[in-house]
C-alpha cells in the first residue's frame, strides 16, 4: 500500500549491524533496509532495496489456498485509485465497532492514558468518516501460521477473553464484517488508536512490540475491546498538508490517504485507529497489579519487561477495584508481532452524540437519548455550521426559543467555555472570516481552530432545499420525518 505504485514493501530484511532483521523505510528517492532500533545500542545500516517489485503479489497464495477466516476484509472500493477505501456500507459497520456506550460516554476523554486533553463532556462518542482495508499477505501468512500452532482451548480452563456482554453491538459488527475468528484459539478482533506520525510506519512494518515504549503492562502493543479506551491512545491530525513533497511522516501520510484537500474530512482534528486480530492462545496471563498473574505467577522475564513468562505472548489486563491497576476498561498486551494482524485503518472524529435526558428516561428504554443534529447557514461569510439540539425539545413558533426535554442546545463548533449550570453544555464558538479561524467568542478560553470552507459547490435545487428548511418552524420535526 505504500509503495507509488501501490506495492507491498516487505516487513523484514536483512539482519542489520546489530544482528537484527532491519525494516523497510521510504527515503528521499529511494526505498532501503534500516535499522529497527530493536537493541540497546542501534546502528546505522542503510542499504537500498533493488527490487521493491519483487515483493508484489503471489506472496500470499493462490485464492484457492485461502481458507474462509483469512479472506479478504469486506467492503473494498472498487476504483483504481481508490483501491483499499471501503465502501459506505461497511464503513457503517465499523462505526459499530467505535460507538461508546451513553454510560462510558459520560466519562470520555477522562483518564491517565489520555493524548489529547479536551473538557469533561465536550465530547463523548465517535463518528467514522473515511476507512481502508489493510491488506498485508506477509503479515497475513505469519498470523496464520502462528495461530494455527496453538493449541485449542480446553473449555474447562479457558480465560475469559470474550468481548464483555456490554459490547454486544461491537461484537455483532465483527460478524457482520465477516470477520470470522476462531474462538478455540483464543482469536478476538480489538482496537488500537494511535497518533498521525505513527501510522505510516505501522502501515508499512506493522504493530511491532520491539518498537514499543514502556507501558504500565510491559513494552509490548496495546489493545483495546472499547472504543472509549482506543481513543485515549489517539492524537488529533490538524489539517491537510498533502501534495507537497516532503520526508515529513504526516505529509507522507497525507499524499497516500488524502490524494487532495477536498478528500481530507471538513471538520479536521481527525483521529486513526486500527482494527486488528489478535491471537491470544489458549491461557494468557491475566492480571491485576501489573506484576503476577492472579495465580500469583511472575508475569515478565526481566526488568524490561519485553517478554512474558512460561513462553506466553499475551497478557489481559483486568479492570476492577482499589486492588486492580486499571479500574474501566480491560487492557490486551501482545509480545509477538507475528500474533496480530491489520485488518483496517479508520479515520474518524470526536463528537458530541448524547444529550442530558437520560437520567429521566423511562426504565424500559435504553439508555443514551442521542441529539438530533441538522446543517444552518452560516452569518457573515462563514460556512454552514452544524446545530445539536435535544431530541425531545422543540423549537417555540411564538418565542422562537428551544423548549422541553433538557433544553440542551449547541452550534458547532464550540469553544471550551462551559455553559453555567449546563452539564456537557459548552458556548459556541465565533468567527472570525478575516483570519479564518474559530475562537471563543468571551475571549476567556484557549480554543483556536482553522475554519475550512466548504468544499462543493451546491446546485441551484440544493440552495432552494436549505432556504425552504430555514423556514420550518419546529427546527427538526419535518426534516427528520423526511429525511429518514
Amino acid at each position: 500500500m505504500w509503495d507509488d505504485d501501490g506495492r507491498l514493501l516487505p516487513e523484514r530484511g536483512p539482519k542489520c549491524d546489530c544482528s537484527k532483521p532491519s525494516t523497510s523505510r521510504r527515503m528521499h528517492d529511494r526505498y532501503a533496509w534500516v535499522c529497527a532500533k530493536t537493541s540497546s545500542t542501534p546502528c546505522r545500516f542503510d542499504r537500498t532495496i533493488e527490487d521493491v517489485g519483487a515483493f508484489d503479489g503471489g506472496s500470499s497464495g493462490s485464492e484457492s489456498e485461502k481458507t474462509e477466516s483469512e479472506s479478504e476484509p469486506e467492503g473494498v472500493g472498487a476504483s483504481q485509485d481508490e483501491q483499499f477505501l471501503v465502501d459506505d456500507v461497511t464503513k457503517e459497520k465499523l462505526g459499530r465497532l467505535f460507538d461508546v456506550p451513553y454510560e462510558a460516554g459520560t466519562t470520555f476523554g477522562s483518564g491517565r492514558d489520555v493524548r489529547d486533553k479536551y473538557p469533561k463532556g465536550y465530547h463523548d462518542s465517535n463518528k467514522i468518516h473515511r476507512a481502508w482495508i489493510v491488506d498485508n499477505p506477509v503479515s497475513r501468512r505469519r498470523y496464520k501460521k502462528l495461530r494455527d500452532s496453538l493449541r485449542d482451548v480446553v473449555p474447562e480452563r479457558q480465560v475469559d477473553v470474550r468481548i464483555r456482554p456490554e459490547q454486544s453491538i461491537a461484537q455483532e459488527a465483527v460478524d457482520e464484517l465477516k470477520l470470522k475468528v476462531r474462538s478455540e484459539k483464543n482469536e478476538v478482533v480489538l482496537l488500537h488508536g494511535t497518533n498521525p506520525s505513527a501510522v505510516a510506519d505501522i502501515m508499512c512494518s506493522g504493530l511491532d512490540p520491539k518498537l514499543a515504549r514502556p507501558g504500565m503492562f510491559g513494552r509490548g502493543t496495546y489493545l483495546a475491546e472499547d472504543a472509549a479506551k482506543a481513543d485515549q491512545y489517539m492524537t488529533e491530525d490538524k489539517e491537510w498538508v498533502g501534495s507537497n513533497y516532503s520526508d515529513d511522516k504526516i505529509n507522507t501520510l497525507h499524499n497516500k490517504l488524502y490524494p487532495t484537500k477536498e478528500d481530507f474530512p471538513t471538520e479536521g482534528n481527525v483521529c486513526y485507529a486500527f482494527v486488528c486480530r489478535a491471537a491470544l492462545g489458549p491461557s494468557p496471563f491475566v492480571t491485576k497489579d501489573g506484576q503476577k498473574d492472579v495465580k500469583g505467577r511472575r508475569l515478565f522475564e526481566d526488568h524490561r519487561k519485553s517478554s512474558l513468562t512460561l513462553g506466553k505472548h499475551a497478557l489481559v489486563a483486568e479492570a476492577g477495584g482499589d486492588d486492580h491497576l486499571v479500574h474501566r476498561y480491560r487492557e490486551f498486551v501482545l509480545f509477538d508481532q507475528d500474533a496480530l494482524h491489520l485488518e483496517y485503518l479508520v479515520c474518524l472524529t470526536r463528537t458530541k452524540k448524547y444529550c442530558r435526558c437520560d437520567p429521566w428516561r423511562p426504565a424500559d428504554q435504553p439508555s443514551g437519548t442521542p441529539l438530533r443534529e441538522r446543517s444552518i447557514p452560516g452569518e457573515g461569510g462563514l460556512p454552514r455550521r452544524t446545530l445539536l439540539a435535544c431530541s425531545n425539545s422543540y423549537k417555540d413558533p411564538d418565542t422562537g426559543k428551544w423548549v422541553g426535554g433538557c433544553g440542551f442546545t449547541a452550534v458547532l463548533p464550540c469553544c471550551f467555555c462551559p455553559v453555567k449550570d449546563a452539564d456537557g453544555q459548552f458556548y459556541s464558538a465565533d468567527g472570525d472570516s478575516v483570519h479564518n479561524r474559530w475562537q471563543c467568542k468571551r475571549g476567556k478560553c484557549a480554543f483556536d481552530r482553522k475554519i475550512e470552507q466548504s468544499k462543493h459547490r451546491k446546485t441551484a435545487g440544493q440552495k432552494v432545499a436549505e432556504d425552504l428548511d430555514r423556514d420550518l418552524d419546529d427546527g427538526f420535526i419535518v426534516a427528520d420525518s423526511e429525511s429518514e
